[in-house]
């Protein structure tokens, strides 16, 4: 049967935050091009956001910034960083314990499902936009499964500026395989082995359908004889070119396609007034220049009718092929990779997916944040349950509840955390029925992997994110935090809510906690987001002992400080400008024994330079209970003083 589709040839590391902080500002930021570094974090915040708004959560805070331009995202920047300082900033009514997890006074954040409209997958892309919902778990898949390539295709004809975005699945019409977007019905040509615009006027008058489109849509009748039908010559191609002289605005807008007779086809009715609206029909477009204006276009304006709205309401197609599919088999995959892979490989990630989601659990106390865990073992007195500090400490322990992959919503004990190495174990007690994933220790680096959490820029949740291993010594440290080394560095898309989550192997085994992300400008390589997990051979070492005693022994220094900037120093009239303002000092604390006092200026840490949290956090990390560090202080009147401090165990929060 011959096809009737065409007519033949006649932004370097700025900044670190927790990976609960960003929450569809990572996306955001990567498609506008700014420079930034980032952490993903346990925290989200509920609404539907415009693609246009940056949201960002600073620890418990969240601002909102539109970006309409490139130069509103140059300001955003700068706009941004100050963000990620202030509230992080101690003050004197708000100082930063040492070496405590500081207790930042900032809001409460609100609890979102923010995230991406579309996203690219193993083999293609998911879009939500061509639905008629708001539920973002919805949408349509565009791919290359089969070795039937519409997305390559589909990118390479113009992608969603020039075709629209999907708005069917893909679907077999007369023995072609086909799918719909808004401006556009492609068809896969298994001879030229591509995807081709297909003549869906022609279609729709061969289906008998063209009074119905003179009087739903005010489109001319076809001239017969159609293209590919037997009275059809070349001396009539030419005559209906010829048709475009009668209209130099709608002949300008029918030639501005890089090939006219690709994307638009021939003229197939002669260019007509229809009262309001002066329409060119062709093969595969409808144009219309507008006599008066209308709320979609002015005077003089011509617009392109949206053909695949078109064919939905004619009925044309299977109805069937325009229910929204579930963004369940969308896997998630980095931009611009993984998106040719062979078909057993994309099935056998989706098998795997499967076989370990009943091991993912949400974390969260439901109004301030959540994260993710994954079960690491089940005894008698229920699962045990691997996560990150970051995600049990930035939320209500009190209220603090994990949902299951069933919908059971069961409480969750603390045993303890890290905040050092961002472990933390929990247990789900009286939930004994569900599978602890295998560890596996086999990393390598280009290994492919998948990440799996509770992120909200993937519905549904649990969303897989699959990516590549890049790099197994990665080190990071987020602004005011510890720093982590030795970390597994790979491309899958976490976001905030997979802190937590397990990445997982090609054998479906825990190979790390994912804990952190930054966003960075490569050269020549535009922005790329890397991940950060730990590895589960040191977090399981880690659990064992919070697993045993409920902690892991920390050095106390025991004091209170804050940065020290130069307008602070210049108020209080100190005679450095640089290093840890002490605020105050615990009663008996190491500090106080060794002559530290409120006032003092920390400049340096066992012989090393001491220019901020950050600094000190980095040393304290190589240090363990009952050594002796060398501190240098300054005292208000500008005297400088070596002071020997022997470092307590840290006492646990009470």
């Amino acid at each position: 049967m011959q096809s009737l589709t065409r007519w033949p040839n006649v932004i370097g590391i700025d900044k670190m935050v927790r990976i609960g902080t960003l929450v569809d500002a990572g996306l955001v930021l990567l498609r506008s091009r700014s420079n930034l570094l980032v952490r993903p974090s346990q925290s989200a915040t509920l609404g539907r956001p415009a693609r246009n708004i940056c949201s960002i959560l600073m620890g418990r805070s969240r601002t909102e910034l539109p970006l309409r331009s490139m130069v509103v995202v140059a300001a955003l920047i700068v706009w941004f960083v100050s963000l990620l300082i202030l509230p992080f900033s101690a003050s004197a009514s708000a100082p930063s314990p040492l070496p405590l997890t500081p207790d930042w006074s900032v809001q409460p954040q609100t609890f979102s499902r923010d995230g991406w409209d579309d996203w690219e997958t193993l083999n293609g892309s998911f879009f939500t936009q061509g639905t008629d919902t708001e539920d973002r778990s919805l949408g349509f898949r565009i791919t290359n499964d089969g070795g039937i390539a519409l997305w390559r295709d589909f990118k390479a004809l113009g992608g969603p500026d020039r075709l629209g975005y999907p708005i069917s699945r893909r679907f077999e019409y007369a023995g072609v395989v086909a799918q719909v977007t808004q401006k556009a019905v492609l068809e896969w040509d298994p001879i030229e082995a591509r995807a081709v615009p297909v003549a869906v006027y022609d279609l729709l008058s061969m289906a008998d359908l063209d009074g119905w489109l003179e009087t739903k849509r005010l489109v001319p009748p076809a001239v017969r004889p159609l293209p590919g039908e037997p009275a059809f010559t070349e001396a009539i191609a030419r005559e209906r070119l010829r048709w475009l002289d009668a209209s130099p605005a709608l002949k300008a807008a029918y030639f501005a396609a890089d090939d006219p007779l690709e994307m638009n086809g021939l003229p197939s009715a002669p260019i007509t007034d229809m009262g309001r609206v002066v329409v060119l029909r062709t093969q595969r477009r409808v144009f219309q220049y507008w006599k008066v204006s209308t709320t979609f276009a002015r005077a003089g304006q011509v617009s392109v009718m949206a053909v695949g709205e078109v064919v939905r309401e004619s009925e044309l197609f299977p109805a069937g092929a325009f229910d929204p599919e579930d963004g369940h088999d969308a896997i998630a995959a980095p931009v611009r990779s993984l998106s040719d892979l062979p078909d057993d490989q994309v099935s056998a990630w989706q098998s795997i997916r499967e076989k370990v989601r009943p091991a993912i659990v949400e974390l969260t106390d439901r109004k301030t944040g959540r994260g993710t865990g994954v079960i690491v073992d089940v005894d008698a007195e229920g699962a045990v349950v691997l996560t990150n500090n970051h995600v049990v400490d930035s939320v209500d322990r009190e209220t603090l509840v994990a949902r299951l992959f069933d919908g059971r919503i069961v409480g969750v004990e603390v045993i303890g955390a890290d905040d050092w190495t961002d472990v933390a174990v929990v247990r789900l007690r009286g939930v004994t029925d569900l599978p602890a994933l295998r560890r596996g220790t086999d990393t390598k680096v280009g290994s492919q992997v998948m990440a799996i959490g509770f992120g909200v820029l993937f519905p549904p949740m649990p969303s897989a994110k699959v990516g590549v291993i890049q790099g197994l010594a990665g080190e990071i440290q987020t602004f005011h935090d510890y720093p982590l080394r030795g970390l597994i560095q790979h491309d899958a898309l976490i976001s905030p809510g997979d802190s937590g989550g397990p990445l997982i192997d090609q054998a479906g085994r825990l190979i790390g906690v994912n804990s952190a992300i930054k966003i960075a400008r490569m050269p020549r390589r535009g922005q790329e987001l890397i991940g950060f997990s730990i590895p589960i051979g040191q977090a399981w070492s880690l659990a064992s002992q919070l697993r045993a005693t409920g902690k892991v022994p920390r050095p106390y220094l025991g004091v209170t400080v804050e940065d020290l900037g130069i307008a602070t120093a210049r108020r209080l009239g100190l005679a450095v400008t640089q290093g840890l303002l002490v605020r105050e000092v615990p009663e008996s604390s190491p500090a106080q024994k060794a002559g530290i006092v409120p006032g003092m200026v920390m400049v340096t840490f066992s012989g090393q330079p001491v220019t901020g949290l950050n600094d000190l956090r980095r040393l304290m990390v190589t240090r363990k209970v009952g050594d002796t560090v060398v501190v240098t202080v300054v005292a208000p009147g500008g005297a400088r003083t070596q002071l020997r401090v022997v470092m307590v165990e840290r006492p646990q929060p009470s």
